[in-house]
């Protein structure tokens, strides 16, 4: 009849049937994860008429677009298991690389405004889109050249750099290189835009010039943009080893002229995916311009 002894005895008996864990250095707790924000290719300033090719599209549909995606993106995450944002920027951020309309290497291309515009205006939403995702967790923002916007982008970058520099919650890495390389845990992704190497070769690339982190790491990844389409391919270097796989990330850009007169129709994505320190990428989420 004694309440407390009965409690006791309950107890006892539940802890002889407890599991025994045994601790790992590899535990890890459910919060400890990177989440990144996916937007390649959002061609900042191309201009296509509905007429023409079956859209409309300009920079003030780019910039809702972009900021409809991330918003959505979010909402599809439980941001409590985010410890860090990974934020890739490029990959033809921008349309045109100078006040002539023209890409980098000089093909003209049909552009919504004036250049510096252009500039002022992704600025400001990138900021904005920076500051949101810094309130939930610090932000790594890398810089990815397109063949598109070569100088643009690396300004762009600086641009973010200075504006940064004393926020210790946001990090830009704008190294005047056409390859970034980013760690986390046992991951490690390969950015790069994808229209100057083999994609079979991405993976030599990658050991190449990153051998230690290569070696240190178990899931290997390479993102590229470019193609305006959504592409996984994997690849082992040995039946027994992990490899690496390749990604070309889809893009929300409209559709222009010239796109169009080639057939080019694909879906107008963004992705978000959430990778484990331990366990690799474990989930991915996509968003669809209606």
């Amino acid at each position: 009849t004694d309440l407390d002894k009965q409690k006791e005895a309950i107890l006892k008996e539940l802890r002889a049937y407890s599991p025994i864990v045994v601790s790992s250095s590899k535990t890890y707790n459910a919060t400890d994860n990177l989440l990144e924000i996916c937007i390649p290719d959002p061609h900042f300033g191309k201009l296509a008429w509905r007429e023409e090719t079956d859209e409309d599209y300009d920079l003030k549909i780019a910039e809702k677009r972009v900021k409809e995606a991330v918003r959505n993106l979010l909402g599809r995450v439980n941001l409590e298991m985010v410890q860090k944002i990974l934020f890739p920027l490029g990959n033809d951020l921008i349309n045109i690389d100078n006040r002539n309309n023209t890409t980098t290497a000089g093909t003209p291309q049909d552009s919504d405004v004036r250049y510096m515009k252009i500039i002022k205006t992704v600025r400001r939403i990138l900021v904005e889109i920076i500051d949101e995702l810094s309130a939930i967790a610090p932000v790594d923002v890398v810089i990815v050249p397109g063949n598109h916007d070569l100088t643009s982008s690396l300004m762009m970058g600086e641009i973010l750099d200075a504006f940064y520099h004393n926020n210790q919650r946001v990090n830009i890495d704008n190294a005047p290189k056409l390859r970034k390389y980013y760690h986390f845990g046992l991951n490690s992704i390969q950015f790069t835009h994808g229209n100057e190497e083999k994609h079979e070769s991405l993976g030599l690339i990658f050991a190449t010039e990153q051998p230690k982190l290569w070696a240190s790491t178990k899931f290997r990844f390479a993102q590229l943009g470019h193609f305006h389409k959504n592409k996984k391919i994997n690849y082992l270097s040995v039946d027994e080893h992990q490899g690496f796989q390749v990604q070309v990330m889809p893009s929300l850009s409209g559709t222009d002229f010239w796109h169009k007169s080639k057939g080019y129709n694909t879906l107008k994505q963004a992705k978000a995916l959430l990778f484990s320190p331990n366990e690799g990428l474990i989930c991915e989420f996509t968003t669809t311009v209606s």
